[in-house]
């Protein structure tokens, strides 16, 4: 895109929206990852969020898995894009069959969009990416509406195919939306508004709809006609996704990694274990604890940002090898046998630690935990839509 060209977007952008904020996709340039940075062998039953922040993955019906990773690999302009490999093939996809990757938008950062039965004055949204993939041909991407009550909710989803022109090439590609004005959205503020469906397998159930066209699931994912799952030598890559209002796609939105890890943080705050200073070093890092009587510790961690809805407590490989609990006190180490929520809000929560024996540790010892060696392995709060 010229320099003239990108002026004169954002001129046209500049008289009906705002230059900056136009982006209603968190993480569309894949730079944050607390979770990790690749996960193997993701089947049908491991629906959820993987690696790249706020991008899930989503499974149905096949038997093919795939792999999911934050690369270094990326159009000019970005740093990072997200990675989607076969890693196990099935080559005979059924109508009910579905592989995508998707982001949740709450409701309340979309009421300007004013779409609602009727509406009059319901906007347009255009989609921009960049994509790349070994499999040329036809893709679908799409958008679902949540919706609580009023007008015909059986019409949510919308969706249009682009097509991947040169394979292992990265492609920039733009698409514009129909405002939903026959079903209303969600009303509760911090629940689901839209979804942006990227499509890697879909069965003729989600294909047969009508493009730009709101209606039930046959029109999930129209015109898509590849499969991702054909064979483990498959792969698609996407970033620089932007969401905006308007019949026209901007420049991408860059926002710095600070703003998009803080944006990141409402819906999931990981505390990692890669990447802190091992405990022989004298100079490693200390959670502050205290003791609770009999065999417990208790943990307050404050979040970073106010938190989407009060969260649940995830953990990953956080175990007595991989972390280590030291009473101050008593000037010994204790094993744990199970960490848990006792408390929860959206600015901070109580945790419970579970030691190993009551003698490790009474009430008002002072007590910390502290990563062993930098493990992989990570303790966190999950508020994700």
């Amino acid at each position: 895109m010229s320099r003239q060209s990108e002026l004169a977007q954002l001129g046209r952008v500049f008289d009906t929206g705002p230059l900056s904020n136009r982006n209603l996709i968190i993480n569309g340039a894949m730079t944050v990852a607390q979770r990790g940075t690749s996960v193997t062998e993701i089947n049908n039953s491991d629906d959820g969020y993987q690696t790249t922040d706020r991008w899930k993955v989503i499974g149905t019906g096949t038997s093919g898995k795939v792999n999911m990773s934050q690369e270094s690999d990326a159009p000019d302009g970005f740093e990072k894009s997200t990675k989607f490999a076969c890693h196990t093939a099935d080559t005979s996809i059924l109508a009910g069959d579905a592989w995508r990757v998707e982001t949740h938008l709450e409701a309340q950062d979309l009421r300007h969009l004013n779409y609602g039965v009727g509406s009059t004055t319901a906007k347009k949204v255009t989609l921009s990416f960049w994509v790349k993939s070994n499999l040329t041909g036809t893709w679908a991407v799409g958008l679902y509406m949540d919706s609580t009550t009023g007008g015909d909710t059986t019409k949510k989803e919308n969706s249009q195919s682009y097509t991947i022109n040169a394979a292992n090439t990265w492609e920039y590609k733009t698409l514009t939306f129909s405002p939903n004005t026959l079903t209303n959205m969600n009303s509760t503020d911090n629940d689901h508004g839209l979804r942006v469906w990227f499509h890697m397998v879909a069965g003729s159930d989600f294909t047969s709809g009508t493009a730009d066209t709101w209606g039930a699931s046959a029109n999930r994912a129209i015109g898509h006609n590849v499969n991702l799952l054909s064979s483990t030598s498959n792969n698609w890559y996407f970033t620089g996704v932007q969401l905006e209002v308007g019949d026209t796609a901007t420049p991408f939105e860059h926002r710095s990694y600070g703003d998009e890890l803080a944006r990141c943080q409402r819906y999931t705050f990981i505390i990692s274990g890669a990447g802190y200073t091992p405990k022989t070093s004298g100079a490693y890092q200390r959670f502050p604890m205290h003791g609770n009587g009999t065999d417990t510790a208790l943990w307050y961690p404050d979040f970073p940002v106010t938190m989407r809805a009060d969260p649940s407590l995830i953990t990953s490989n956080f175990t007595s090898s991989t972390v280590e609990v030291y009473n101050y006190s008593t000037g010994n180490t204790a094993g744990f046998t199970s960490v848990a929520l006792a408390e929860c809000g959206k600015t901070s929560e109580q945790v419970t630690f579970t030691l190993r024996s009551a003698s490790d540790v009474a009430s008002g010892h002072i007590v910390t935990w502290r990563w062993n060696n930098s493990p992989a392995a990570y303790i966190g709060f999950d508020a994700e839509l």
